[in-house]
């Protein structure tokens, strides 16, 4: 799924085929989740506009669908959001910083070529973002990605 979908109106076709459809507001790129708006259908009591977190093991397609009224949502600044996206992504983390984060973790590591390799199953290459993070155990995947978006986040704020 790409970000051009931020904004638009998209169904969602979930792995048991259940569909939902309405304004995509967030696409995590590192689990697929994504969050919408949900629509409310014509004539129900309640048009009350509802937030759907859908998770990407779950999610089979997410499609633009244009047969549903996208006025009925409020606006989204969608070009400021992906200024800061593409801000955080541009932020780059210096190997010093993974060095520090990774000693002060007590998490071992191996630093071949500028790529950082952490128990066999874990590789963070330049420019150390944490898209740049990648490997095969889950838990210590979300725990090195959160760390290395403080070190991303606490450089934009200075």
């Amino acid at each position: 799924m790409n970000h051009s979908l931020l904004g638009q109106v998209v169904c969602v076709t979930m792995n048991d085929s259940w569909q939902s459809i309405g304004m995509l507001h967030a696409h995590d790129p590192f689990t697929g989740s994504v969050i919408i708006w949900d629509q409310p259908e014509d004539g129900e009591e309640d048009q009350t506009i509802r937030v759907r977190v859908l998770f990407g093991s779950a999610i089979r397609t997410v499609e633009p669908c244009a047969t549903w009224n996208a006025s009925k949502y409020p606006s989204l600044d969608i070009d400021e959001s992906l200024e800061k996206l593409s801000q955080n992504e541009s932020c780059s983390i210096e190997a010093d910083e993974v060095r520090r984060l990774l000693s002060k973790s007590s998490i071992s590591y191996l630093e071949r070529e500028g790529v950082f390799h952490i128990y066999d199953c874990i590789r963070i290459q330049p420019p150390y973002s944490p898209s740049c993070c990648k490997g095969t155990n889950e838990t210590a995947l979300i725990r090195i990605r959160d760390a290395l978006s403080s070190i991303q986040q606490k450089r934009i704020n200075d």
